[in-house]
């Protein structure tokens, strides 16, 4: 899905359609309701927003989100560096505006070089652990 978002805003423009970036606290645990955020992406595209723009706004959108959760939990536990990996990851508009917000607040960012970022590299992780218990 990241892929394919990226390759949907493509020539979009953020600014132009406002999304709301909606974090919660649940019970201690911060969450990005991306629900309301799909839900509202649809209501923007039904009023006749155009696609690509809509597209990339769900992107900035996700990417503040993110960037905002791991901010906060960096800063209240005192950390100065935060990781970015998993399927979204892929997406690269959106890897390089965590980045850019991470960094503004004075954190290092760190992602995946050597390996992938979603799926398979929770696979080289097992057979790594794999590897490990047979020898």
């Amino acid at each position: 899905p990241a892929i394919k978002l990226e390759a949907a805003a493509v020539d979009g423009d953020p600014e132009s359609v406002k999304l709301a970036v909606e974090v919660e606290d649940q019970g201690g645990l911060l969450r990005l309701n991306t629900a309301k955020l799909l839900a509202e992406a649809y209501y923007e595209l039904k009023r006749g927003a155009r696609r690509v723009d809509v597209a990339a706004a769900v992107e900035e959108a996700v990417a503040k989100g993110l960037a905002t959760l791991a901010i906060e939990a960096a800063q209240g536990r005192g950390v100065k560096v935060a990781g970015f990996t998993g399927g979204v990851a892929y997406n690269r508009r959106i890897t390089k505006r965590v980045r850019e917000l991470v960094e503004a607040e004075g954190l290092k960012f760190l992602r995946h070089v050597r390996a992938p970022c979603g799926d398979g590299g929770i696979s080289l992780g097992q057979a790594a652990i794999a590897g490990a218990k047979l020898l």
